[in-house]
């Protein structure tokens, strides 16, 4: 009763300040609040309350930016409505007083942030003047990614790579940043290859050898004489699938682990663009499955790591689309590894019902 309180409450302070703002306005504020936000995703026992209050706003902040959002073109529709899926179940999580589920809902929603931005094609910052000197370097540089800053975030993570204040975690993080930013938000292998190269000299033996085997397989897709097919000169959504059912498979086969890596940020890239522009396609599906293909050959460790919201989707608004029970069969994967363990494997009723929901909808 006291969250539904303090829900009722927040909103009816919001609508009189907020109603009336231009798209520029909302979304400096959506960035502040991010920002109060994020170092709740980092500590041990963050502040329900205080988690909770700048959810409530965020929910209403996107929803009052929805109608210059959707009308634009690309995948913003799409976009946008798996992060309104993922704000009703962190809200839904918080009244439940699961911070677990609800923290990781916030994360997944800050993901469709950086994702919406990484099919947009535009690189310059989304709110304006980032507020991040209270901020450290890592977690500056995470907030200037997620705000679509993103020479802010290279500037935040070159200083984080010569500070003290490093754990090993952290490095990985942050090079997946500039694999992201250069690889994928750019599209650009031989920029990628030129980030990871002026960080060499500050990484250990184990991230240097990782960031060498990156570099290795960027710049030979950056080279047309190398003869590495690149999945950025597929020309339709078809051609894009095709290559990655069949060519890119070959192509793996000479790869090591850390260079397949890199090209499936690549691939990633090419598929958030094809997106961007085939929003209202009905092959859509094609992209949505490889997309969620592509978080779980990258481990799920980057942002944009949605694979359930895409699988969700390709089912729900394409359930007549081949490729629907592949999205399927592929979220029923996803599941297997998320509550696989030791003991086996133990998928809450939650899940199982939605599980079967899909299915049954995909094999009707």
């Amino acid at each position: 009763m006291r969250m539904r309180v303090l829900v009722v409450a927040v909103i009816a302070a919001m609508s009189v300040s907020v109603s009336a703002s231009s798209i520029n306005e909302l979304m400096r504020d959506i960035g502040d609040t991010m920002l109060r936000m994020l170092p709740a995703l980092y500590e041990e026992s963050p502040d329900r309350t205080l988690l909770m209050e700048n959810l409530v706003r965020l929910d209403y902040l996107f929803d009052e930016a929805k109608p210059h959002l959707t009308i634009r073109p690309a995948g913003s529709q799409v976009t946008f409505d798996l992060l309104s899926r993922r704000l009703d179940d962190a809200l839904a999580m918080g009244e439940r007083r699961n911070i677990d589920l609800m923290r990781r809902s916030v994360a997944e929603t800050f993901e469709l942030c950086g994702a919406c931005h990484s099919q947009d094609g535009v690189t310059r910052p989304a709110f304006g003047v980032s507020k991040i000197r209270a901020l450290d370097e890592f977690m500056a540089a995470e907030f200037s990614y997620l705000t679509r800053d993103y020479e802010t975030s290279l500037t935040s993570i070159n200083n984080y790579f010569v500070s003290k204040d490093r754990t090993y975690e952290r490095d990985q993080v942050m090079l997946d940043r500039v694999l992201s930013i250069g690889a994928e938000i750019y599209a650009d292998p031989a920029f990628a290859a030129s980030l990871i190269r002026e960080l060499l000299p500050e990484l250990t033996d184990r991230s240097r050898s990782r960031a060498e085997d990156w570099m290795n397989v960027l710049m030979r897709l950056a080279d047309e004489d190398s003869g590495l097919q690149s999945p950025l000169a597929q020309p339709d959504i078809e051609a894009l699938d095709r290559f990655l059912g069949n060519e890119y498979l070959e192509i793996a086969s000479s790869l090591d682990v850390n260079e397949q890596e890199a090209f499936w940020v690549v691939n990633r890239g090419a598929l958030s663009r094809m997106l961007s522009a085939n929003a209202t396609s009905s092959e859509v599906p094609r992209v949505l499955y490889w997309l969620a293909v592509s978080d779980r050959a990258l481990h799920y460790r980057y942002y944009n790591a949605l694979s359930t919201a895409y699988l969700e989707r390709c089912v729900e608004s394409y359930p007549d689309h081949p490729y629907a029970k592949r999205c399927v069969e592929e979220y029923e994967f996803l599941v297997l590894i998320n509550f696989s363990g030791s003991g086996g494997t133990r998928v809450p009723l939650e899940v199982q019902e939605r599980m079967n929901e899909l299915r049954a909808k995909a094999f009707r």
